[in-house]
């Protein structure tokens, strides 16, 4: 049962207990793991979960009253939106037409 497990383990004097549980739109586990926990973090893949998905998600964990803290983007890479940091500085005198770019 799993309030009996969570009831064991936080009788053991841990401080807190971190669940890795499945996805919320296949079988009950995860609304009711969300249910029973303090607090939940909702993990979304980048690229692979739709809008709609993810929505209808946050709706079910609502439905249980979960506790959402946030949530985090995995398998994010920002070089593929057109997203990058990156710097440059000029060094030299403009007016004689000396300038070296240096790559930061």
């Amino acid at each position: 049962n799993l309030s009996q497990t969570f009831e064991r383990l936080l009788s053991e004097g841990y401080e807190h207990i971190v669940v890795d549980g499945p996805p919320v739109l296949g079988l009950a586990d995860a609304p009711l793991i969300a249910s029973y926990a303090e607090a939940t973090m909702f993990v979304i893949a980048a690229r692979n979960t739709h809008t709609r998905t993810a929505r209808m998600s946050l709706r079910r964990l609502a439905d249980v009253h979960a506790n959402i803290l946030g949530a985090v983007l995995t398998k994010f890479d920002a070089k593929k939106i057109g997203y990058d940091y990156g710097y440059n500085y000029d060094y030299g005198d403009k007016r004689i037409g000396f300038i070296k770019r240096v790559p930061g």
